[in-house]
């Protein structure tokens, strides 16, 4: 997946499609593995963090739109995780204090 690294905000971008065959869900993982150059067998399941449906459907294109607002925010794989209704998806690693 392409993406594009801002290294003074250490914020990984990228941005799902929502016309391709791949789910939101699908995209975040793909985005980590292609980051941390590993395989998705390597990773924590995504389930255990978020349901994977439940995000699909949360920003799942209306019948004649897509959404336009809102976002969802969690930490997957030391990763602070925030997708927003455009399909945008931001990844930075998670600060554990």
């Amino acid at each position: 997946m392409d993406y594009e690294y801002d290294k003074s905000e250490d914020l990984y971008h990228a941005h799902h499609d929502f016309e391709s065959r791949d789910s939101l869900a699908t995209s975040v993982v793909n985005l980590i593995e292609t980051i941390e150059e590993t395989e998705q067998k390597e990773l924590s399941p995504l389930y255990d963090t978020i349901d994977p449906e439940a995000l699909d459907a949360l920003f799942r294109p209306q019948r004649h739109s897509h959404r336009d607002d809102g976002s969802v925010w969690f930490v997957f794989e030391d990763y602070q995780v925030t997708i927003f209704a455009d399909g945008d998806i931001e990844l930075r690693l998670d600060q554990k204090d």
